[in-house]
């Protein structure tokens, strides 16, 4: 189980750091002077009733996802470095913590 562990997090790391710069590539082609949503994504979901969904992104919902990504390409340096010992001492303390509070 201990060989597999670090290979996920670098899997992790890789994979929330090109989600990241995935991104920002949406952020450059994101055009600010249209009010109209960007990158429509429609289909039809029930065709038989007309049913369908569309997904859009605007220049807040933008600027939320690429704080997001952000957060997450932040924290994905520490799945790299915490081994199997650190995480046992974090669980006792973090357990530790809880029952004091």
């Amino acid at each position: 189980m201990s060989r597999t562990r670090p290979s996920s997090r670098k899997i992790a790391l890789v994979v929330s750091l090109l989600v990241f710069a995935e991104t920002l590539l949406l952020w450059a082609r994101f055009n600010p002077a249209s009010a109209e949503f960007q990158f429509v994504e429609r289909h039809a979901w029930i065709p038989a009733f007309g049913i369908s969904y569309a997904v859009g992104v605007d220049g807040i919902s933008l600027l939320l996802l690429v704080l997001d990504r952000l957060s997450d390409a932040a924290r994905a340096p520490q799945l790299v470095g915490v081994g199997p010992q650190e995480d046992a001492r974090r669980s006792a303390s973090s357990c530790c913590c809880s029952r004091a509070r």
